[in-house]
């Protein structure tokens, strides 16, 4: 089994076998512009819990790749928890802002629309995908487990160019500016952060994933996630044109 012909073949399904990653196609993103103002700003909300969870992801996949003793993976899920709190001072991915990343989200949201994101409750889908995620990283298979947080790090990138664009919506409609720290959220993650996430984990499940039998858990996982991910766009699309 080769780790490489995996990931090439991980990559091309998810943008073949999955709506969550492809502009036009994602149920949101397909009807956003045609939503109102209240429909819209309740994606935009469901998806900060997406970023504030998502350190509760990681941290769980962690505590299951280190008990494995693949010591790679987990110093890297490591670094992917610090870059996200934003603690690691000199890091490649600190920013001058020093903000956990959904913070700087949150508090850009607030200074510019007045809308604070932490105020709103969690729809039903955003539960279902959070309880789904976190039964899938509790897994006891490091495998299995590394193929997860990859679907989460490989899916990132095009999820939040969408993101960004709905959020850029939002704030045309108001008639406000994005902040600065919305601005520096996206870009950051999109241009920089999300890639060395991807990249750093690859070569990390690289010493690990060797076997096929570690080769389809891996896949197992991946496959997991992403439909857990499409379940849940697909829910808020619906609950979306209900609020």
């Amino acid at each position: 089994m080769i780790f490489k012909d995996l990931l090439g073949e991980l990559d091309q399904s998810m943008y073949s076998k999955y709506t969550s990653v492809r502009q036009g196609i994602n149920p949101v993103d397909r009807d956003f512009l045609s939503w109102n103002n209240n429909s819209q700003i309740f994606v935009v909300a469901q998806y900060g819990f997406f970023s504030k969870i998502i350190t509760k992801f990681l941290l769980d996949a962690y505590l299951v790749t280190v008990n494995a003793g693949w010591k790679a993976v987990s110093e890297e899920l490591v670094q992917n928890i610090s870059e996200e709190l934003d603690i690691v001072e000199g890091d490649e991915c600190h920013s001058e802002s020093a903000l956990p990343h959904y913070v700087l989200l949150r508090q850009g949201i607030q200074e510019a629309l007045g809308i604070d994101i932490a105020e709103a409750s969690p729809g039903a889908a955003t539960r279902r995908f959070i309880n789904d995620t976190l039964e899938a990283v509790n897994d006891l298979r490091a495998p299995y487990v590394s193929g997860c947080v990859f679907a989460l790090e490989n899916s990132a990138t095009p999820e939040l160019q969408m993101v960004s664009g709905w959020v850029e919506t939002v704030h045309e409609r108001a008639k406000v500016a994005v902040s600065r720290k919305v601005q520096h959220f996206f870009h950051s993650h999109i241009s920089e952060i999300e890639i060395l996430h991807q990249e750093r984990l690859k070569t990390a499940c690289a010493n690990y994933v060797k076997t096929q039998e570690q080769g389809a858990l891996f896949k197992e996982g991946f496959e997991r996630v992403m439909a857990i991910m499409d379940c849940w766009w697909e829910g808020l699309a619906q609950e979306a044109l209900a609020s």
